[in-house]
């Protein structure tokens, strides 16, 4: 998740760049289960995306665990790298939970996801094929659990990455809350 600034496309000369994106917990952080063991973080702390609303700019959002299944925004910042000002525009571009729907998962180690599907067609057709194995009732778990804490829909999560009708998700997710896998929402 992290790379180099810099460097013009050969092809067509527009200005390129990598976005560097991190999270640095506070030194008294401690480990939290944000929807379940899927997804930990050291809690609280900073995420931090490089040239973000734009180049030479810096957002930093500040994060806490409300409880175990929430992410609390604790503050929004930008902060410019050179002479130029941080402007009202900038300020309305950034999408702070697109942010942290982006890069906490994969910073925690967790597979990313958008609300269009989580995983491939191959992974998902095995759920499908092993419900309601263990591992499966895992996976369409930590699915629901992820997409609760970062404020996704958890149930169109679950329909989207396993390619299921709403009923089935809904069976699904019951069997699972059943097993004691989702305690919440």
């Amino acid at each position: 998740m992290t790379g180099d600034s810099g460097g013009k496309d050969s092809d067509s000369g527009v200005e390129t760049f990598t976005a560097t994106v991190e999270y640095l917990p506070d030194d008294d952080a401690r480990p939290i289960e944000i929807g379940g063991p899927a997804l930990t973080l050291r809690s609280p702390g900073t995420l931090v995306v490089d040239h973000h609303p734009r180049i030479g700019l810096e957002t930093r959002i500040r994060v806490s665990a409300s409880g175990s299944f929430w992410l609390r925004i604790l503050s929004v910042a930008i902060e410019s790298y050179g002479a130029e000002e941080v402007n009202s525009e900038d300020l309305r571009n950034v999408r702070v939970i697109d942010l942290l729907r982006q890069h906490l998962p994969p910073l925690a180690g967790w597979t990313p996801f958008t609300s269009h599907a989580l995983a491939s067609e191959t992974f998902s057709s095995a759920i499908r094929d092993q419900w309601p194995s263990p591992g499966a009732m895992g996976e369409v778990a930590r699915t629901y659990n992820v997409a609760l804490a970062l404020r996704l829909h958890p149930i169109k999560a679950v329909t989207d990455a396993f390619g299921i009708s709403r009923s089935t998700a809904h069976r699904w997710i019951n069997q699972c809350r059943e097993s004691g896998l989702i305690v919440s929402g």
